[in-house]
Formats: C-alpha cells, structure tokens, sequence
C-alpha cells in the first residue's frame, strides 16, 4: 500500500475554511462597461488577496467568481481551486461586498468549513506508480497515463501504462480518505 501524506501547504487552505477574511479598497481593474455589477474576475482577484493576507503558505491556486452587484450587501459564491503536494482541494466561500466608493470596492470572504472536491492529481499518481513500474518490470513505463483520483473511500481509477513494449492496466483505488486532515492513501494492483 502506497501513503500518501498532505503537506502544510495545502493544510493551511483547510484552517481558512475556519475563519472569515476582508479587504477594503482597490480598485475594480476595469472589469467592463456595466458601472452597477463588479466583474467575476475582479471579485476573485480581490477575494484571492483578501485569502493570502489571511493565511500563510497558502496553497497555490485561484478564485472563479460570478459578477456581483455594485452594491454594499451584495453576495455571490466563488470557488477556490488550489493544488499542493500532489493534491488537489476545491472550496466554496461567500463573498460580500462590505463597501463602495467609486470604482473601489471592499469584499468579506467566509470560506465554506468542507471541501467540494478533494482528491490526488493524475500527476502525483503517475510519478508514483512510474517508480513502483520501474522496481516491478526492470525498467521505467514508456508511457503512463492516469486519471485524478478523488477522495473518497472505495474510489476507484484505471491508469493505462507501456512498459517493455507491452501495455497493461492498473486498477487504482482510494483507501483511508481522511477529510479533516486532507490525507489519503491507495493501493493499485494490476489488472
């Protein structure tokens, strides 16, 4: 069996969910012609700066917001999408402009308290099982490709791989899927 471990990294993305962040000011960056809605991509810039003063070593990744009102009061769920160590986890949070002045707007971000999505990359999987290929045939995969695996118990994906001129299968499934911590492992067995 194959363990993996989430790193701080990503870990910090979860304390987040915790706790609410803001940003006052700046500008909306010209988000297009319509003075009464702020534009998605300035609401998740703003949301994305609002995130990073909040917590350290966020995990990489990003914002997609719906354009909102240009008004105080005005809400819309974005959503967080970010990857570290080999996984990846996608959040919801509500944003909520807390003040206009002009083309400035200020936002309060409440990230949701569990993840929408949380899984290890298709990348993360190849590198792995590539190693363990190389140990098992004598030699490394000429090609290998796998899809993401989503955490959750029993999940279950088909990597295809060539290695020694011959093409096989390898069943992968999610075992021990943790949420709280953002941890799991997998086992994989040929087919």
């Amino acid at each position: 069996m194959r363990t993996m471990t989430l790193t701080t990294t990503l870990a910090a993305i979860a304390v987040v969910a915790l706790a609410g962040c803001s940003d006052d000011g700046g500008g909306n960056g010209g988000g297009g012609d319509d003075k009464d809605v702020i534009a998605g991509k300035d609401v998740a810039a703003k949301a994305e700066t609002a995130l990073e003063s909040e917590v350290d070593n966020l995990a990489e990744g990003g914002f997609e917001c719906p354009d909102v009102d240009r008004e105080k009061g005005a809400t819309a769920t974005c959503t967080r999408t970010s990857e570290a160590s080999g996984y990846y986890l996608v959040v919801d949070g509500q944003v909520e402009v807390s003040e206009v002045s002009g083309d400035d707007f200020g936002l309060d971000v409440q990230m949701e308290d569990a993840a929408k999505e949380f899984g290890q990359t298709a990348e993360s999987i190849e590198a792995d099982l590539s190693t363990q290929a190389e140990s098992k045939f004598g030699e490394a995969p000429q090609s290998l490709e796998c899809p993401d695996l989503p955490g959750e118990e029993g999940a279950t994906i088909t990597c295809s791989l060539t290695v020694a001129g011959e093409d096989k299968s390898l069943e992968v499934t999610a075992t021990e899927v943790d949420l709280t911590n953002y941890t799991m492992s997998y086992t994989f067995a040929e087919k």
